[in-house]
């Protein structure tokens, strides 16, 4: 599989933690380097203020997910925003790789389903051992860790 494909599956599992998150990450990298030009159906997530917009919606995502009485990440709507997330990060990478976008929206949407539900399990143990607050802000901890590792790979 190519670096790019993996880099593309990589989104997809961030999108199932935390749906904002890689399309902030695609847009930011994409509105501000000239050697990823953006190109044909995608081009939008290049534009700055996409890119701005996009970082307020995972910075507003991530404090209110600790908040009481939001909807489990596994249910239907969460789903569809999480896999699509993950789709269209996903196919921005291959996109500005020049590779084909459909391979890259399938493995991104594959990833992001399987994070889903592997991460509610994940926060659910995680949050048997300590306060929901603190096993919410471990998962941001680690959810941006690796996003920043992944950015620096686009």
């Amino acid at each position: 599989m190519s670096r790019d494909l993996w880099t593309a599956v990589g989104l997809g599992l961030l999108a199932g933690h935390r749906s904002m998150m890689p399309l902030a990450l695609v847009a930011g990298r994409l509105s501000r380097a000239p050697d990823h030009p953006a190109s044909g159906p995608l081009r939008w997530l290049s534009d700055r203020r996409v890119a701005r917009g996009l970082q307020w919606a995972a910075a507003g995502e991530l404090a209110a997910d600790k908040l009481p009485g939001i909807p489990s990440r596994t249910t239907p709507p969460s789903l569809v925003v999480r896999s699509g997330a993950g789709a269209l990060a996903a196919a921005a990478v291959m996109g500005a790789a020049g590779r084909a976008l459909l391979p890259g929206a399938l493995a991104g949407a594959a990833a992001a389903m399987a994070a889903t539900f592997a991460s509610r399990k994940l926060r659910q143990f995680v949050s048997d051992r300590m306060p929901p607050f603190a096993a919410g802000a471990l998962e941001d901890a680690a959810v941006v860790g690796a996003g920043r590792a992944l950015a620096r790979r686009l």
